[in-house]
């Protein structure tokens, strides 16, 4: 484990587990942000945040790039598996999402952007996703929708 200290940051943390580095960032306002990267390729595979509440209650970590666990918890209600889900799988030069699974045929999906969102649609209006590029809102950079396609 190495800690580096890095301006704007309380505390930088990193970690080799096998063939993956993890580094974690705990910012000075409450704010944790923790990374795995591929040391063979470098690309980032997950990076997920936690920020406590008003009240200081931490929050579960929210997920903008890569997929959460799957829960093994036996609650009640649950999504349907066949709910198409999406996630963010990032390569060096693409910002990319995954979808899955798609249960109608290609044909039937629309994608725009919208209020610098991207939106994924259907035409049976039986799908609705806005997907936020938050690496760009931190930067406030737009979301050009000639730079969007599937």
């Amino acid at each position: 484990v190495k800690d580096i200290t890095v301006k704007g940051l309380e505390v930088v943390r990193s970690c080799d587990q096998g063939s993956i580095r993890k580094v974690h960032y705990e910012f000075g306002n409450d704010i944790e942000m923790a990374e795995d990267y591929d040391m063979k390729t470098g690309e980032l595979l997950i990076r997920k945040w936690k920020k406590s509440s008003k009240i200081g209650k931490k929050s579960d970590w929210e997920y903008e790039v890569g997929a959460p666990p799957i829960s093994q918890k036996s609650d009640l209600l649950w999504e349907s598996s066949s709910t198409p889900k999406a996630f963010r799988q990032d390569n060096k030069s693409h910002y990319t999402w995954r979808v899955q699974p798609l249960p109608w045929p290609m044909s039937n999906y629309k994608i725009s952007v919208e209020e610098n969102n991207i939106i994924i649609r259907t035409e049976n209006k039986k799908y609705y996703k806005k997907l936020r590029v938050e690496d760009m809102d931190r930067y406030q950079l737009p979301l050009l929708a000639r730079h969007v396609n599937c």
